[in-house]
């Protein structure tokens, strides 16, 4: 079994949808990918603090999907399907900023010399 995190940058369509927005990523969007892909065991969302000085704003939100699955790649083809389908629902007040990067866990072992 692999665990890994995909990680979704979104923000409101508008600042006037920010709560719409809100309302539907955490009562609608989480619940239904939790239900439709059974490999996504857990979701995070995450706000903006800083961008430190970057000169491209991020965005807003960021959203972790964990998933603990034999073949991650499979969960997200899982979940781009059930996107397809409508199983999974979008809504205008969402905007996606950018492809959304799946990151494997590494397997770290304790350095035996150093305990």
């Amino acid at each position: 079994m692999t665990t890994a995190v995909l990680l979704v940058r979104t923000g409101p369509a508008t600042p006037e949808a920010e709560r719409e927005y809100n309302d539907w990523y955490d009562q609608v969007h989480i619940p239904q990918i939790l239900a439709a892909v059974p490999a996504i065991t857990g979701a995070q969302r995450f706000r903006l603090m800083s961008s430190h000085g970057q000169p491209d704003t991020p965005a807003p939100y960021l959203a972790v999907y964990q998933i603990e699955a034999d073949d991650p790649q499979e969960a997200v083809s899982q979940l781009g399907r059930a996107m397809a389908s409508g199983e999974i629902t979008m809504s205008p007040s969402v905007e996606v900023h950018g492809q959304a990067p799946l990151y494997m866990a590494l397997d770290v072992q304790p350095d035996a010399e150093s305990s």
